[in-house]
């Protein structure tokens, strides 16, 4: 299934124009790649999430269509929008996955600082099961701070 979902988020990504968007519609994808409209449903919601910077939005009837259009956010301001608050008291795994691959594609965080910053979140034995979302979102929040103290360090 990934491979297909990552055929999918390829052809889509392709697709953008120079307003950042795209229109398309979900049955007629489904059967470009030979696969179930669900298999559309789920490269939208897990690659075009708003954690890594799209909105969709569609609309029913008439045959239907899907927009998506990509978020643009000038640098810095996502890590601040982050940092204030964005990340929320708990965070998932899925969820700390799509913000670091956000925080790379916008070039706020090199290759080694996001794979530093996911094995920091990564589930551990020695942390209770209930508490593990909420330390996750403190470790991510700590981490996102720490890239901003330094940044503004850099910039005196």
């Amino acid at each position: 299934m990934s491979a297909m979902s990552d055929a999918i988020e390829q052809f889509i990504n392709e697709m953008f124009d120079e307003s950042g968007g795209v229109e398309l519609k979900r049955n007629e994808l489904a059967q470009y790649f030979g696969c179930a409209p669900s298999q559309i449903n789920y490269v939208l919601t897990t690659r075009f999430s708003l954690d890594r910077g799209y909105v969709i939005t569609s609309k029913r009837g008439g045959g239907g269509h899907i927009t998506i259009v990509r978020l643009s956010v000038p640098e810095g301001d996502l890590l601040h929008q982050l940092a204030a608050g964005g990340i929320g008291e708990s965070l998932s795994m899925q969820r700390a996955r799509a913000i670091t691959a956000r925080l790379e594609e916008e070039k706020l965080l090199s290759r080694r600082e996001a794979a530093m910053m996911l094995a920091a979140c990564e589930d551990t034995q020695m942390v209770p099961s209930s508490m593990r979302d909420y330390l996750r979102a403190n470790t991510m929040r700590s981490m996102i701070v720490a890239i901003l103290k330094q940044r503004a360090a850099e910039q005196k």
